[in-house]
């Protein structure tokens, strides 16, 4: 039988934290799930994933990020859909939660939720981030406006999202490079339907153990400014709105590189909000 909800867990480099990722979605209060692990070439998914429930595929050819997040949704069956990267954490009753209200919003495009941020040894270094102006019931419009205002992307990881695949299919999944393609691909939903947003943090995100050299995060930060003023040219966009997006970037920028740099520290300390 399908099953309610697939969790992709694309895997493109490390897999070493990927067995504990499995495990907070194996030990879900909801069951009926299938989670498919796409590894990618060099991406040594060795951990033991033995459960009926879990696929693991690989991927023989080298292809950009988010065609492997794209393709891991092409393995799935489910009409619900959650991504997970390798050391991610679900709290027990995440996906119960996501999926009632999905069901009892059949208009929603998708729902999102808080997240932790946590350091590499699993501390949390940033408590209940994202979402600000954005809980509860969210047209379009609304979207755009924060997301703009922001300067940064306020929804989060895809780890907090849980999509219709219905949605996901119609505007043809991830299009972006991938450090923009989670919030376009967000934006690009609610033109299919509302987003829902919940206060609770239901995942925890573990930040990266690999810096970004300098000219990648130039170009992370001038993908964003790109994607930001597309945005703004959506209907009830103002300029007010762009004006203080354009302010809040640099700032927002600046408390990325902060948890970055928190996540691989072997001491953490809050993350400025």
């Amino acid at each position: 039988m399908t099953p309610t909800v697939s969790v992709c867990v694309p895997v493109l480099q490390g897999a070493q934290d990927l067995a504990k990722t499995v495990r907070s979605v194996l030990m879900q209060a909801f069951t009926d799930i299938e989670v498919v692990v796409l590894a990618a070439p060099g991406a040594a998914v060795t951990a033991d994933l033995d459960d009926d429930r879990v696929r693991v595929q690989h991927i023989e050819e080298t292809l950009p990020v988010t065609t492997i997040w794209n393709r891991s949704v092409g393995a799935s069956s489910a009409p619900l859909v959650k991504f997970l990267q390798p050391g991610d954490l679900l709290h027990p009753h995440c996906l119960a939660v996501q999926v009632s209200l999905l069901q009892a919003e059949p208009a929603a495009a998708f729902v999102a939720h808080r997240q932790h941020l946590i350091d590499r040894l699993g501390r949390t270094i940033a408590p209940a981030r994202f979402l600000r102006g954005l809980l509860g019931v969210q047209e379009r419009r609304h979207v755009a406006r924060r997301v703009v205002r922001s300067g940064a992307n306020p929804v989060g990881s895809t780890s907090g999202v849980l999509l219709r695949r219905s949605v996901f299919d119609a505007i043809g999944g991830f299009r972006r490079e991938r450090f923009v393609a989670d919030l376009d691909l967000y934006v690009r939903m609610t033109e299919h339907g509302p987003m829902l947003g919940l206060p609770d943090p239901l995942a925890a995100v573990r930040l990266g153990a690999s810096p970004p050299d300098a000219d990648t995060a130039d170009r992370f930060f001038s993908l964003q400014r790109s994607s930001t003023r597309e945005f703004g040219l959506i209907d009830g966009v103002t300029r007010v709105d762009r004006v203080v997006g354009a302010l809040r970037a640099p700032g927002a920028r600046r408390r990325r590189e902060v948890a970055s740099r928190l996540g691989r520290s072997a001491r953490s300390s809050a993350v400025p909000g």
